[in-house]
């Protein structure tokens, strides 16, 4: 199954689509190419001026990592199981924290 995320400000439009297939466990993502706002997270700023529209798994991933709790956080096997995690998985922490950073106001809302 396909997950499909808006990249996006609090009441804002999309700045991006993420993908994450269940399947394959490979996350993939879209830049907008009509997108003219300023104010954009980083690595889609980037992707915007070197005409990278689509990012595969690893850049997708990049970004995922860069708002979600890391792996190696002090505390992660407390954490898991304060949240009612199973397990380590970025996934998790996207679905339920909509991959909220201290890097920019940026929210990744799942939508299907």
């Amino acid at each position: 199954m396909l997950r499909k995320y808006s990249i996006h400000k609090e009441n804002e439009e999309p700045v991006a689509y993420l993908y994450y297939d269940e399947d394959t466990r490979l996350y993939s993502a879209d830049i907008i190419t009509d997108n003219d706002k300023q104010d954009l997270p980083a690595m889609v700023t980037l992707s915007i001026r070197i005409g990278k529209m689509h990012w595969d798994d690893k850049l997708a991933r990049a970004y995922v990592k860069e708002h979600t709790i890391p792996s190696d956080r002090a505390g992660i096997d407390y954490i898991l199981k304060e949240l009612g995690f199973p397990y380590y998985d970025e996934i998790f922490f996207l679905d339920k924290f909509e991959g909220r950073s201290v890097m920019d106001n940026f929210l990744c809302t799942r939508i299907e």
